[in-house]
């Protein structure tokens, strides 16, 4: 049976008869949350799975289940804080998992524009992927919050977050089979890594590189730069530069610097009255088609959508089959 979902709420909304308005019985199969372009919420199949935006913020958690939080995009000087234990800052590359043990206290604070997926790892699936009987056993493979960089687990992010944040059809079963495969890389990997650490872990740029690499993206953003280009900034080889970088950032030059250009263009969408073909200019798009396409791809929005709803909240259906 089909679901009409009509997604129209406040983020800070947390009356449900207030924020969803439903045309079927399945309640808590999908829902919404959009405060602005850089704060909003999806989340699927009761809640055990979310993609969140976020802006510079702090959050707050404290989850009746175990919970993994997996950032999607490089967070520098990220700061987290779970369990009464002191507060750590260190640099996020995407592909990082943070684990929050059942009523653990959790403290994080976001520099910047983030995106991550709160996914809940559900005491019955966790049994019977792994076919454990006594339910000690489950808690003792999560005891303590912990985290781990994963650059594994962003090929199942990459399938996943299109149908979490599509308003096309989506088929239920294909969710659940996501998850369960979310599910038993982030179990299987974080218990391989617990009992078999890496001796020597790769390492990736200087903490003075990463700075300085990315000042250098931030500011030039707008122009053609060439990975060699990038390798000299910092006075190393190419071939030196491009694993160092990803193993920092957890994405390719590449893949940052569009980053950078999507969010500016959609903060001129948002800020200003430019022509498109100026925004796609500044932001350092080839046109205004190139810009419009991958908007669409990445971001799963156009430059039209993003100016209107600039004069309301936004409005759009969803049918989920």
């Amino acid at each position: 049976m089909d679901r009409l979902v009509n997604m129209s709420l406040p983020m800070n909304n947390k009356n449900k008869d207030d924020s969803y308005k439903y045309c079927s019985e399945y309640d808590d199969y999908y829902s919404y949350e959009k405060a602005s372009l850089t704060e909003c919420r999806f989340s699927v199949l009761d809640d055990e799975i979310s993609y969140n935006i976020t802006g510079n913020c702090g959050e707050e958690y404290l989850f009746d289940d175990l919970k993994a939080m997996i950032i999607l995009t490089a967070a520098r000087e990220f700061q987290w804080k779970a369990g009464g234990g002191k507060s750590e800052t260190f640099n996020a590359p995407a592909g990082t998992v943070l684990f929050f043990p059942p009523q653990c206290e959790v403290q994080v604070k976001w520099p910047a524009r983030n995106e991550h997926l709160l996914v809940t790892l559900e005491r019955k699936l966790i049994t019977d992927i792994f076919e454990i009987e006594d339910a000690h056993e489950v808690a003792t493979l999560f005891p303590a919050p912990s985290r781990y960089v994963n650059p594994r687990i962003m090929q199942v992010v990459d399938l996943l977050r299109p149908e979490l944040i599509s308003i096309t059809p989506v088929m239920k079963a294909y969710l659940c089979a996501l998850r369960t495969v979310l599910v038993t890389v982030l179990i299987k990997d974080h218990t391989t890594l617990r009992e078999h650490p890496p001796n020597s872990p790769a390492k990736g740029l200087s903490d003075q590189a990463a700075h300085k690499i990315e000042d250098y993206l931030r500011a030039n953003f707008g122009q053609k730069i060439s990975i060699p280009e990038m390798a000299a900034v910092l006075g190393i080889s190419t071939g030196h530069f491009l694993p160092s970088f990803r193993r920092t950032f957890g994405q390719t030059p590449h893949q940052y610097l569009l980053m950078l250009r999507l969010d500016e263009a959609e903060r001129c969408l948002r800020e200003t009255d430019l022509s498109l073909q100026e925004i796609a200019r500044r932001s350092g798009f080839s046109s205004q088609n190139h810009m419009t396409t991958v908007l669409r791809k990445n971001r799963f929005t156009t430059p039209g959508m993003i100016r209107r709803m600039r004069a309301g909240p936004p409005m759009a259906t969803r049918i989920i089959a």
